[in-house]
């Protein structure tokens, strides 16, 4: 089911500058190092002094916030949800019957989402038979995104388009890694692609213009609703929401299911 990778290319700081903030409202979903851990690790501080030089055990809400500060316990603490992987419209690479499904909530104009992808296509290298990598559309683009209230990306929504019409000629991927290498995106750059992945242009046209293409994208548009997102990537690890991604996170979640599955 895997393609391999291609090369990443970081798009410029110009692109990076000029791209909205949109995603940067969710500190959960970006990257962004949110107050509360800062909190925690001073609380750990507190803690490790009281137990180190005075010989007593920490208050029960020392010992609480400690736990939490474990990635595992707050993302075990999630809720979780009903997402599941469907055949007949996801795309998707790793093992049918997987020890670990990560289901990633991206935007192909989003940096952060950037990153995230070559993070994941990372861990899938790691763990090929136990990893299964599910990609959902979460465009932060109001031409498709009527979740949106401000003006956010404005080619998001046309590259979730163009990623889904490849797919239909089983390059997905292929346009997947291309998109994000782009160092920006924009009408020119995107028309490019199709002829430059040596996709049928006539077959490609047609996807594009049918309804239902982007009634694909909608689904995944809907579920990102129900679930309450507001900023991308955002990732889940079998039916769990992340708090935020980070690959050190994502590692630890990923290690400690798969040696309870005993598939390590």
């Amino acid at each position: 089911m895997g393609t391999k990778p291609r090369s990443k290319k970081k798009k410029s700081k110009e692109a990076q500058a000029a791209a909205p903030n949109v995603e940067q409202s969710d500190s959960s979903t970006t990257g962004q190092i949110p107050s509360w851990i800062f909190v925690a690790f001073a609380l750990l501080g507190v803690a490790i002094f009281a137990l180190v030089l005075l010989g007593t055990d920490p208050p029960p809400e020392v010992e609480s916030t400690i736990r939490t500060v474990n990635p595992v316990d707050t993302w075990q603490a999630a809720p979780v949800t009903s997402l599941t992987y469907v055949a007949e419209r996801d795309y998707a690479i790793g093992p049918d019957d997987p020890a670990v499904s990560v289901a990633v909530f991206s935007d192909f104009e989003c940096p952060y989402c950037q990153d995230a992808s070559s993070e994941l296509r990372r861990l899938y290298e790691r763990y090929p038979d136990n990893v299964q990598l599910v990609f959902r559309n979460y465009p932060l683009d109001m031409s498709c995104n009527e979740n949106m209230k401000q003006t956010g990306h404005l080619y998001s929504c046309k590259a979730a388009v163009m990623a889904r019409c490849a797919g239909a000629q089983d390059h997905f991927w292929e346009m997947h890694d291309a998109i994000f290498e782009l160092p920006q995106l924009n009408v020119s750059t995107l028309d490019g692609l199709p002829e430059e992945l040596g996709l049928s242009a006539e077959a490609f046209t047609a996807c594009v213009g049918n309804e239902q293409t982007m009634a694909d994208v909608q689904v995944d548009i809907e579920e990102g609703r129900t679930l309450g997102l507001t900023g991308t990537p955002a990732v889940f690890v079998n039916g769990r929401k992340m708090a935020s991604f980070r690959t050190t996170t994502l590692s630890a979640i990923v290690d400690h299911v798969l040696f309870e599955s005993g598939s390590d």
